[in-house]
């Protein structure tokens, strides 16, 4: 397996975002994260796919900030704010700090994530038998994460990120959509770790969303 990450810095200029010389440390438990659902722009037509590639790149998000002991507001609750303010993720023009601060602060939140899927695929690596024994199933995907504090509209997180999973030699026991969601998964852990680095996993994710951390 291969992960890599990228880094884009020309989108803070182009999408108006501000940021601090030096990010302050936050207070994980005193901290309430809102995550707003998962924006697929990948262009895939598998509506099957879409769905459980999305619910899990949304409990994805969400686990990167549970387990670090955050207040995690989940993507169902924003995403129905969202909805009520009339703001649709899907369009490229709301991708900028204002539309994604208005959420946050709607929901009284301390700072309000945003993943973008810009490509996902799978392929088959023909080099064993038939393609399949000796070949591998592999599944990428290329995201952008925002990450903004409400209260400033600084941006901590402003990054695109690459995830590569591979099913090894035993190709035809696995599927290529499952390749491409585990793609997806890395992806958005991979966009995060600048930020989370400095936030040490405390806990595992809890089976229920913490929808009620706070309320707005």
């Amino acid at each position: 397996m291969m992960i890599w990450t990228a880094t884009f810095a020309a989108a803070i200029a182009l999408c108006g975002f501000t940021t601090g010389a030096v990010a302050q440390k936050l207070e994980p438990g005193k901290t309430v994260v809102a995550v707003l659902p998962v924006v697929n722009k990948s262009g895939e037509l598998s509506q099957q796919f879409n769905t459980r590639n999305r619910d899990a790149a949304n409990a994805a998000l969400e686990k990167q900030f549970s387990i670090r002991g955050f207040k995690v507001l989940g993507t169902n609750q924003c995403g129905k704010v969202a909805a009520d303010l009339g703001i649709r993720f899907e369009e490229r023009e709301t991708w900028k700090v204002e539309p994604i601060i208005q959420v946050a602060r709607k929901l009284n939140a301390d700072i309000i994530a945003l993943a973008i899927v810009l490509d996902s695929h799978s392929s088959v690596n023909n080099s064993g038998i038939a393609g399949y024994v000796g070949g591998s199933q592999d599944g990428r995907a290329h995201v952008r994460v925002l990450l903004f504090k409400t209260a400033t509209g600084e941006s901590l997180v402003a990054s695109e990120a690459k995830g590569e999973s591979s099913s090894g030699f035993l190709a035809y026991l696995d599927k290529g959509m499952d390749r491409q969601t585990t793609a997806t998964m890395l992806a958005i852990g991979n966009g995060l770790n600048t930020f989370l680095i400095d936030y040490p996993i405390t806990a595992k994710a809890p089976k229920k969303k913490v929808d009620e951390a706070a309320q707005p």
